[in-house]
């Protein structure tokens, strides 16, 4: 998930270029994680979507400037789930509302002041 808004891990966008003078970036871990849904009947259904999801991620954060050396991915499929959604519920639009959540990339930014 790419933090947007305001929060502990959230900054925007005039603070980073402010932090960007006095942090240096070491690394940069990126998980992937897709929902429990599986059309297929498949067990690792879900794995291929947790990679493309992460590689997009990689894609756009190589394009914002950082070194793809920098880097780190790891795809986990379906099985580090949020949201368990294990409730009765009465359509599948609130079901899949209920595991968005889980359709996600974690990203950690390690860095240290310069």
């Amino acid at each position: 998930m790419i933090c947007v808004g305001a929060g502990p891990c959230c900054r925007g966008p005039g603070r980073l270029d402010a932090e960007r003078e006095q942090i240096e970036l070491q690394a940069v871990r990126l998980v992937g994680h897709a929902d429990r849904m599986n059309g297929t009947g498949e067990g690792d259904y879900n794995q291929p979507i947790s990679e493309k999801r992460v590689a997009a991620v990689r894609e756009l954060l190589v394009r914002l400037g950082i070194d793809v050396k920098l880097i780190a991915t790891d795809a986990r499929g379906g099985s580090r789930q949020l949201s368990a959604c294990e409730a009765g519920f009465k359509t599948r639009v609130a079901l899949e509302a209920c595991l968005l959540s889980n359709q996600r990339v974690e990203v950690r930014f390690e860095e240290r002041v310069k």
